[in-house]
């Protein structure tokens, strides 16, 4: 097949529909077979972004490959992400001088980069992609020890994932410090996962109180949705912050979510009691033109942002919760509750044997829960200690 100007499309392929339409595929050798939007412009836009990848044999990150369509914004969107990923070379002038994406950019440009094995170029590029993903035009000297230490412990739960972040973010400190844009590192206090699982629930009360608070806070409506999210989605912060208006569903009241980590496509029913906030969250969002559930005057809330607002709103006496427990908050009300194993992995996305080995770690023996033991004991007999 041709292009516009008649150049040859690679690893094009199309096939042909019951209506008589087609649908295309990008199919090539070692590479998944990837649907390619309907719409012609866009279609051509994301087999050349692929193919320039591919003959530069970087990984492509497949949840991008799952997530293409004929929605400009977010087709554009995902071909700018498959372009940070397959640049070794980018120009810094594309981004405001000492932010994340100028960062990234000036050490993809250093020598020391260059130099690098293909293969550790790779897993670089993979996980700056991860930092990017904060917000590329956020000044590197917003960085906080406390924030990276949130960020890199989001990724606590795949193995090695949070060092080789550690890793990265140490490296573009370093490298903003040698550009003087900081005089910091705050990467370097940042904590792997060499021992224990972090265990802390939110109290009923402590989410309540936060609530209370939060809604005196600026950019409270959007805070509020992000934390309402993760409270009955019992999904990561990045990927509650990326959920867009097009998986909403508000005939079944239900969100639709592909995590970033696993590449898993969920479809998590709302709690009644986040079903009014993210249906009002949904129509603010079309009203202002933006595709993410969570914005404020049409922009998506960054990881960063969305944090400070969060910490803004938590009380002294409750610096310790971070918005990443409401997960594990969220896994122990649903066994609490009575919910099966299979039940809370098709909530959270892990699997089945994935998630017993979570419940063991993370969903402490509560009194709540010793309490509707010895609740269900009673219900047998005997029902006294004489005969």
């Amino acid at each position: 097949m041709a292009g516009p100007n008649g150049e040859k499309l690679r690893y094009l392929t199309q096939r042909r529909n019951t209506d008589g339409t087609f649908r295309y595929y990008w199919q090539r050798s070692g590479q998944p077979l990837t649907r390619l939007p309907d719409q012609r412009s866009q279609r051509i836009k994301v087999l050349n972004a692929l193919n320039e990848l591919a003959d530069k044999n970087f990984e492509i990150d497949k949840s991008l490959l799952k997530n293409l369509s004929d929605n400009d914004q977010l087709t554009a969107h995902a071909i700018s992400r498959l372009a940070t990923l397959g640049q070794v070379v980018e120009n810094e002038h594309d981004y405001y001088p000492g932010s994340i994406g100028w960062v990234i950019a000036k050490y993809k440009n250093s020598r020391k980069f260059k130099q690098l094995a293909e293969g550790t170029k790779k897993f670089y590029v993979q996980y700056m992609d991860k930092v990017y993903d904060l917000g590329p035009n956020l000044p590197i000297s917003a960085f906080t020890t406390p924030m990276l230490q949130d960020f890199v412990d989001d990724y606590a739960d795949i193995k090695g994932a949070d060092r080789k972040l550690k890793t990265i973010l140490n490296i573009l400190c370093k490298t903003a410090i040698k550009w003087e844009v900081t005089d910091k590192n705050p990467a370097q206090f940042v904590e792997t996962n060499e021992g224990s699982r972090r265990q802390v629930v939110w109290e009923d009360d402590q989410i309540s109180e936060w609530y209370d608070l939060a809604q005196h806070g600026e950019r409270s409506f959007a805070t509020i949705t992000a934390f309402m999210l993760l409270q009955f989605t019992a999904q990561r912060p990045i990927d509650v912050l990326k959920m867009s208006i097009n998986h909403y569903n508000q005939q079944t009241n239900s969100v639709q979510v592909r995590q970033q980590k696993t590449g898993a496509f969920l479809e998590i029913p709302l709690h009644e009691l986040a079903i009014e906030h993210i249906a009002e969250a949904v129509r603010r969002a079309k009203e202002a033109g933006c595709t993410t559930i969570v914005q404020h005057e049409g922009k998506p809330f960054y990881y960063t942002t969305f944090l400070r607002h969060f910490r803004n709103a938590t009380p002294d006496h409750m610096k310790h919760l971070q918005p990443r427990d409401l997960r594990r908050t969220a896994a122990v009300r649903m066994s609490e509750a009575g919910a099966t194993t299979q039940e809370i992995a098709a909530v959270a996305g892990w699997s089945i044997d994935t998630t017993s080995r979570i419940l063991e770690t993370y969903v402490p023996r509560t009194p709540k829960m010793a309490q509707g033991a010895i609740d269900k004991w009673q219900k047998n007999k005997p029902r006294s200690l004489t005969r």
